[in-house]
């Protein structure tokens, strides 16, 4: 153990400061439960853990690991509510924009974001719109809109964003008619020419390994099927931009499941867009036996749970493509009151980070829709949820802070998004 500045040489002085934080967070818990903390009680506890994290090591590591990224953390933000936390050309949402800002003071750089989810698989762009979007008058209250029409203004939003903010934007290609072809390359181009630079990563389609289970393709649809139709779709425009693909809903090794080397074999990166390769987790179904927070908050369930997805990402790394957890979070269909949206779900979230982090996931992007129990923030009105978002943002930049990651050589991501 290396010299610290804070607890010199002594390492008794480290281990009852380790032993304060432990102290601190059983009491803490025991106190509130499962009701989130005051401000106050989290400005105490992480002091706390300032004070024993600042020290310093002098390892000695068997081998070089992949470099965090600094924009690791981000955030997969519904399509249809994607202006409510963004605002309008007339009036930013203050309050979101200020956290993306309080990451970006830490990391060095704005979050990515990506516009997609369920609602991205039922869009329609329509050049002739005189509002952002448009959705079904009786959609008030439901999980989500029928169908999404949305035009040019649409567009409005991405422009209150930090210049270096990265995006990756949701190509409808579940609209299995004559005009499925036609609609993905004008909601491509509209993108394009919406965004501009900062558009990133084009994404065509989300969770199609799920479309077989709904209405959206016949029961023998396959990853072949898939490969068929992604590459008509993403051929249909002329673009130097990286292609998202997979952007599965499954676990990799569920029945029915896509898996990454499937795909490749079927030819999916046949056009050389195909860099990066999204998957879906969500740590529990709304009706998974045992569903409970003592159930989420294990560490062994989190290492359990990812195994595949560990394998997944150095497979894509070996292959040189980007692997990403795309959308994710506790409980799948917006969470669970209870679970999802208390102060235990927070030190999950940052257990969850750090493993991602030093298993090859090169970004982690936190599912948001504005009536779900587990989104980032209540930017809006919503009497269903609670926030607990400022105490898990806090520990995040914390960990990335003390752990050292704002020191990586943030490069290697960079140059292969950019390929």
């Amino acid at each position: 153990m290396g010299k610290s500045s804070r607890c010199g040489n002594h390492n008794a002085d480290y281990f009852s400061a380790a032993a304060d934080v432990g102290a601190s967070a059983a009491i803490l818990l025991k106190r509130t439960g499962s009701r989130p903390p005051s401000t106050f009680t989290m400005m105490l506890l992480l002091c706390i853990l300032s004070y024993a994290c600042a020290i310093s090591l002098s390892p000695s590591p068997t081998n070089n690991g992949t470099a965090v990224v600094p924009d690791f953390v981000s955030f997969s933000i519904e399509f249809w509510c994607f202006s409510d936390y963004a605002g309008n050309a007339s009036q930013q949402n203050t309050f979101f924009q200020q956290l993306l800002h309080n990451l970006k003071s830490l990391t060095g750089k704005s979050p990515a974001i990506r516009i997609g989810g369920t609602s991205c698989d039922t869009t329609i762009f329509n050049s002739s719109l005189p509002t952002p979007s448009q959705i079904p008058s009786n959609s008030a209250g439901t999980f989500q809109p029928a169908n999404v029409t949305y035009g040019p203004k649409y567009f409005d939003s991405f422009n209150n964003f930090a210049n270096d903010t990265e995006f990756t934007f949701g190509i409808n290609l579940a609209l299995n008619t004559s005009k499925g072809l036609p609609n993905a390359k004008n909601e491509a181009q509209a993108a394009m020419e919406g965004i501009g630079g900062n558009l990133k990563v084009l994404e065509w389609g989300n969770e199609p390994d799920l479309y077989s289970a709904g209405s959206l393709r016949p029961a023998d649809y396959n990853q072949s099927s898939y490969v068929k139709e992604w590459l008509a779709a993403s051929s249909t425009i002329n673009s130097s931009l990286n292609y998202q693909f997979g952007s599965a809903g499954r676990m990799p090794d569920e029945v029915g499941g896509f898996q990454f080397e499937t795909l490749l074999d079927y030819g999916i990166n046949s056009s050389g867009h195909a860099k990066v390769f999204s998957q879906h987790v969500y740590f529990f179904g709304q009706t998974t036996p045992g569903l409970s927070l003592a159930h989420l908050m294990n560490h062994s369930n989190t290492i359990s749970t990812l195994k595949e997805f560990v394998l997944t990402a150095k497979d894509a790394q070996a292959q040189g493509v980007m692997y990403i957890l795309g959308e994710t979070s506790s409980v799948s269909t917006g969470g669970t009151h209870g679970i999802s949206d208390v102060y235990g779900a927070s030190l999950w979230v940052l257990d969850y980070l750090c493993y991602s982090a030093s298993h090859g996931k090169e970004d982690v992007l936190s599912s948001a829709h504005k009536s779900y129990r587990f989104h980032l923030c209540i930017s809006i009105h919503s009497s269903s949820t609670r926030c607990y978002w400022w105490f898990w943002t806090k520990c995040t930049t914390a960990v990335l802070r003390y752990c050292g990651f704002r020191q990586c050589n943030w490069r290697w991501k960079d140059s292969r998004r950019h390929k």
